[in-house]
């Protein structure tokens, strides 16, 4: 199999360079997005839980408002779906 077919017809004349280059330049552009995808996480995962605790506050006033007694309007808040801890169970701890 000959390296001459993967190389730019314009492309350098040293055999097999122009596959080093794009092999290179796939490896950085791979390495950027996972770099950029992990030093975003913490900021996502602080959102996220801002955003719930927020939900669940709003919650919580609205069944106060409908009606439910506060001891009973916090008991049903605190089962409010996906918190933080479920999410990074489903993350790293598939059962």
């Amino acid at each position: 199999m000959s390296l001459r077919k993967y190389e730019a017809e314009d492309g350098p004349t040293i055999e097999g360079s122009s596959i080093l280059t794009l092999d290179i330049q796939r490896t950085l552009t791979t390495f950027f997005y996972m770099a950029r995808m992990a030093l975003s996480f913490p900021g996502i995962a602080i959102n996220f839980y801002f955003k719930r605790k927020r939900a669940v506050g709003f919650f919580k006033k609205e069944l106060i408002a409908n009606g439910v007694s506060s001891l009973e309007a916090e008991e049903i808040a605190e089962m409010y779906p996906f918190k933080l801890s479920d999410m990074f169970r489903m993350l790293f701890l598939r059962d």
